[in-house]
């Protein structure tokens, strides 16, 4: 808290480690159950900000996305759709 003052910040900072629900996660290879887990929780000020742990941490926030072989690219230009009208 000492810090933030210094630093101009108009708030505190509480830390304090909880027991915390959270849901089943994947992250590559590793499956973590859901269940209840110890978190360390960091709130500043009120707490009633945004949540920045996926910015600092994405790929603890974010399921990377499966390639099932269905979706395809489908790439368009339309130079070549223009040359393709004028010369039909």
């Amino acid at each position: 808290n000492r810090v933030l003052n210094e630093k101009g910040f108009n708030y505190y900072a509480e830390v304090c480690l909880n027991r915390e629900n959270f849901p089943e996660r994947t992250y590559g290879e590793l499956k973590l159950g859901a269940g209840e887990y110890d978190a360390l929780i960091v709130n500043l000020g009120t707490g009633e900000g945004d949540n920045w742990w996926c910015v600092a941490f994405p790929p603890l926030c974010f399921i990377p996305a499966e390639d099932n072989g269905t979706d395809k690219i489908e790439y368009k230009s339309k130079v070549a759709e223009w040359l393709d009208k004028i010369m039909n």
